[in-house]
């Protein structure tokens, strides 16, 4: 599903409105017509009773001001709190403001009329959220703030125009306080706040109607991002009757150290899980022992060795050469051993390399060995990971997670997965995509591991880094949530994702989202 920044659809809305003839008007009629029946079917759902629409100047209060006018010409009572003067609205906004007072409609200034405001607050049994839309990037301010905090207080049904109040249309950031939606009712397209946490969780089901936006204009101004709701098994393709190891590719997966061996494990069974031919685990020699039996399937050799705290590093280029891609870093050591072992590996000609875990630290730490080496490079940091990169906080990364991803793509020149809840795929060029899939059970030591493993294997198989990441990250999340469906949230551990990964990618997953 295509998403939209704020700028996007101001740009869409421009285009539409300047150059097709479709006016302002009529796109905000045809938005609050789509909005007034969601409310209806809610409405008829808890029983009847007053409807609150809650409108603001704006745009926004303009398709508040449509919803009342369609529920009161099907026999629903609606009454419109309006935070400002009438004054103040203008535009299309205002137009639509006359004709609900023309046709006599409840409208409130809550500044002049706040006994029947307060009224309409206190007999409602659905509250309509028109108070902001797209346009709002500061913090809210009163009445607004107020009138949102009793909303939330009250335990009613929300149906949210466009996004929830106080919800930033770009980052998903609260600004300052938000209204919690039961529905929002999204107009044209996605706004991007809708599908990223924080905004995500305050806009529940989410519905994205047409308002007769050509899509053609859409396609002009080609918003750059999408979710991913569906995977695409095609990209791999079938396996052939007369087909053999050696189609589906050789991993190699370098990492692990003693106390940590498990992590490279992890990603080796990953990248088998996911399909590929072959896979080579590379580790700490004092790790092999422990490693070789544990899947039969699976190749260990000796990578390097620490005598007394100096790696001595094997022949790790030898390893590389025959391989389609390399896993580097689940369990790598960081400081000096893993920069040396890590500046092997990216020395010279190679096949691309997925970065994870100890490697991310140590390129973070070591700008030089990704900028000088002529490999191609996914990276997969979580946003701790991420804030070493850019020399910032988690909280920062977390504040505006489409930002940052674009800052570490720019920075890197390379695929970056930056994952976390709702994770980020980008690429130097590309659109951004936005994983649906997963749940907060996958909170746990491993299954980032995992991840570096499922996208090597797509690699593997032929696919190119950008659809590696995208298809690796979608199937790690639909093989948590196969995982929680079958033993739950709690206790959910990365192991659990590996007996998942065959069906998923088998089988086309439905996303959560409505298209």
């Amino acid at each position: 599903m295509l998403i939209a920044t704020a700028a996007e659809m101001r740009e869409i809305d421009r285009i539409t409105i300047e150059d097709t003839g479709i006016t302002g008007v009529v796109l905000m009629e045809n938005a609050g017509r789509s909005a007034a029946q969601a409310v209806r079917e809610l409405h008829q759902e808890i029983g009847g009773g007053l409807v609150g629409v809650l409108c603001g100047k704006g745009n926004n209060g303009g398709d508040g001001f449509v919803v009342a006018r369609y529920l009161n010409s099907w026999d629903i009572d609606a009454a419109c709190i309006l935070i400002s003067s009438r004054d103040e609205v203008v535009g299309d906004a205002r137009v639509q403001l006359d004709a609900a007072d023309t046709l006599g409609i409840t409208v409130l200034e809550i500044g002049s009329d706040a006994e029947g405001a307060q009224s309409v607050m206190d007999n409602a049994v659905i509250y309509v959220d028109a108070l902001f839309g797209t346009g709002l990037n500061s913090d809210l301010r009163e009445p607004a703030r107020s009138l949102v905090e009793t909303v939330n207080q009250s335990g009613l049904p929300v149906v949210a125009l466009d996004l929830p109040t106080g919800i930033s249309a770009d980052t998903g950031r609260v600004l300052g306080t938000a209204i919690r939606a039961d529905i929002t009712i999204t107009f044209g397209l996605a706004k991007r706040g809708l599908m990223v946490h924080p905004g995500c969780e305050y806009s529940g089901v989410i519905n994205v109607v047409d308002i007769g936006i050509p899509q053609n204009v859409i396609g002009h101004v080609q918003p750059s991002a999408w979710t991913l709701s569906e995977l695409d098994g095609s990209l791999l393709g079938p396996r052939l009757p007369n087909t053999h190891k050696g189609h589906y590719g050789h991993v190699l997966a370098v990492g692990g150290h003693p106390g940590k061996a498990g992590a490279v494990l992890l990603a080796a069974m990953g990248a088998l899980r996911s399909g590929a031919g072959l896979v080579t685990v590379a580790t700490d020699a004092r790790c092999q022992a422990s490693l070789e039996g544990r899947f039969l399937e699976l190749m260990v050799e000796p990578g390097w060795s620490a005598q007394h705290g100096k790696i001595e590093s094997a022949d790790l280029l030898t390893l590389r050469a025959d391989k389609q891609v390399v896993v580097l870093g689940p369990g790598l050591p960081t400081g000096t051993a893993g920069a040396e072992i890590v500046g092997r590996i990216l020395s010279g000609d190679g096949p691309p390399v997925v970065v994870d875990a100890g490697a991310l630290t140590v390129l973070a730490e070591n700008p030089p060995l990704y900028s000088s080496s002529e490999m191609p490079l996914i990276l997969t940091p979580h946003p701790g990971e991420a804030a070493r990169f850019l020399n910032c906080s988690s909280d920062d990364i977390q504040s505006d997670r489409f930002a940052a991803l674009e800052k570490l793509v720019d920075l890197t020149k390379s695929v970056v997965v930056l994952k976390g809840a709702r994770t980020l795929v980008g690429a130097p060029g590309a659109e951004t995509f936005v994983n649906l899939r997963g749940n907060p059970g996958m909170a746990t030591a491993g299954t980032g591991d995992v991840l570096a493993g499922v996208i090597g294997a797509f690699v593997a198989r032929g696919l190119s880094l950008l659809d590696a990441a995208v298809l690796g990250t979608f199937a790690h999340g639909a093989a948590g949530d196969r995982a929680a469906g079958k033993h739950g949230m709690e206790g959910l551990i990365a192991s659990d994702l590996l007996n998942e990964l065959p069906s998923v990618i088998a089988t086309p997953q439905s996303g959560q989202v409505s298209d």
